[in-house]
């Protein structure tokens, strides 16, 4: 895979920490340098072990069947995070409370990344972080799982994973906090959605 298309599939994966970042900056809600990189760490590590179990599906089917079925599910991936990103399309339960079962409090984190400030500290600690975390990782996998059997690096595109999620937040965190109320709010998410599925089609046509 071309390095552009590497960097397009980790802005793609990384649509969500953006979000994250506008909506922590219009909120005033800090996310230390420490928990950021741990964050993004995790993110990486989703990437890099739904990589390997793409690329090791790979090795047991016909390079064009691989090929085109990392394409397919790149380019459905993007067609499901453009209709997530309709308006009036509902997302998780943002009500999870405190009671709710670990997995429901994770994906509610997905429809509102600011109920990880679990304690109304306006500040994201390490356990929060971690909450968090996982969250957004959980997007990583299946990006990753489909870029490894369109036989992405599997080093490279983790620590371009990581440094974009780094520096998504980062910039989605100033945007939000000086344009946050200007932003069209699934703006992110349109885009990342047409970023996997150009990415898919690409890899369909000259795999």
């Amino acid at each position: 895979m071309k390095p552009i298309g590497l960097v397009l599939a980790a802005l793609a994966a990384n649509a969500d920490i953006l979000v994250v970042g506008l909506t922590y900056g219009l909120r005033g809600i800090r996310v230390g340098w420490l928990s950021n990189a741990w964050i993004a760490l995790l993110a990486g590590l989703a990437m890099l072990a739904s990589l390997l179990a793409g690329a090791t599906l790979r090795a047991l089917v016909p390079p064009s069947w691989a090929g085109a079925a990392g394409g397919a599910i790149l380019a459905l991936l993007g067609l499901q995070t453009l209709w997530s990103a309709y308006p009036g399309r509902s997302g998780p339960d943002r009500d999870a409370g405190s009671s709710a079962p670990g997995w429901k409090k994770v994906l509610a984190l997905l429809a509102a990344p600011e109920q990880a400030d679990r304690d109304q500290s306006r500040a994201i600690d390490a356990r929060e972080a971690t909450l968090l975390g996982v969250a957004l990782s959980l997007n990583n996998l299946a990006v990753g799982f489909g870029a490894g059997l369109a036989h992405f690096s599997w080093w490279a595109t983790p620590l371009a994973t990581a440094a974009l999620s780094f520096a998504a937040f980062l910039a989605g965190h100033a945007a939000g906090r000086r344009y946050g109320r200007l932003l069209p709010a699934n703006g992110a998410a349109a885009a990342a959605g047409l970023l996997l599925m150009l990415l898919g089609v690409a890899q369909m046509v000259h795999r």
